[in-house]
């Protein structure tokens, strides 16, 4: 029932570990709310609390955000250069949307059973998030309005991510599910399957891709029941500003913001690189 912070030394960031006294069943998310420059810390509880805890310990006016069942998953926030949209999904099989202020703004009832925390991705200039239920991955927009979903993942494991895996400025969706394979979905066709992977040992974690030899491709990493997985995909692939792990990064602080493309810049990386050329040139052709 405690929040902590740590140092690295190991000693407690002053202030903590904050009392709280309620279950958090999963990790944070860590946005600057309040805009002082400084994150504050957002979590959800087993007593269906959702709760802003602001860098000087406080709790402001609006939270926590109360729901009727528990919150297991780790929320995420947008920041979409208008408002910052705390997402959430619940146990009552609900997704709520919660502005900064503690407003409501969306409330999904999604009627199954939830499966993971949600993962954000800019398509044709809408910001997505993406939710796995069973048997099924939602797309929805900001204004929790249904977008499209893609059938036939039976038991996805762990969140959505995405990586640009053949360079074509357009990311392709990567799906885990507990009976080994790994589904891979091109988003300007994702009634398709582009690519499954089998693996025989079940899928245990969340996926992450990344070029983890540097040379130019993505490979698809992660945990099954009794190995480490890492698949060489053998294209050249791209992972500028896509949601390509765990909480969207490798501080896992689950904050997508928007950012400002420059004349250019195809792959949305905010700076001007050989990739861009290469879209340049697969469009002119």
């Amino acid at each position: 029932g405690d929040v902590f912070a740590v140092n690295h030394d190991g000693t407690s960031v002053e202030g903590f570990p904050y009392i709280l006294g309620e279950k958090i069943k999963s990790g944070v998310a860590l946005a600057d709310m309040n805009g002082n420059g400084i994150d504050d810390i957002i979590f959800g509880t087993e007593d269906g609390n959702l709760y802003l805890l602001l860098d000087d310990l406080s709790i402001p006016k609006g939270f926590p955000f109360t729901a009727d069942d528990k919150f297991l998953y780790s929320p995420v926030i947008v920041d979409d250069s208008e408002k910052k949209i705390i997402i959430i999904p619940c146990e009552n099989n609900h997704i709520y949307g919660i502005l900064d202020n503690g407003d409501l703004h969306f409330d999904i009832n999604i009627l199954s059973d939830i499966e993971s925390s949600v993962s954000i991705n800019t398509f044709q200039n809408n910001i997505l998030f993406y939710i796995n239920i069973d048997n099924y991955v939602k797309a929805y927009n900001l204004n929790g309005e249904l977008i499209y979903d893609i059938d036939g993942v039976s038991k996805p494991v762990g969140s959505v991510i995405f990586s640009d895996l053949d360079v074509d400025g357009i990311a392709e969706m990567i799906i885990g599910d507990d009976s080994g394979y790994i589904y891979i979905y091109s988003l300007d066709d994702y009634t398709e399957h582009n690519l499954q992977i089998y693996n025989y040992f079940k899928l245990s974690s969340h996926l992450s891709v990344d070029d983890i030899d540097n040379d130019g491709d993505m490979e698809i990493v992660g945990g099954t029941t009794a190995s480490l997985l890492v698949q060489d995909i053998k294209t050249l692939g791209d992972n500028s500003n896509y949601w390509n792990t765990y909480q969207g990064n490798l501080r896992r602080t689950g904050f997508y913001d928007t950012f400002c493309l420059i004349p250019g810049d195809l792959d949305g990386s905010s700076s001007l690189n050989i990739i861009d050329l290469i879209i340049f040139i697969n469009i002119i052709l």
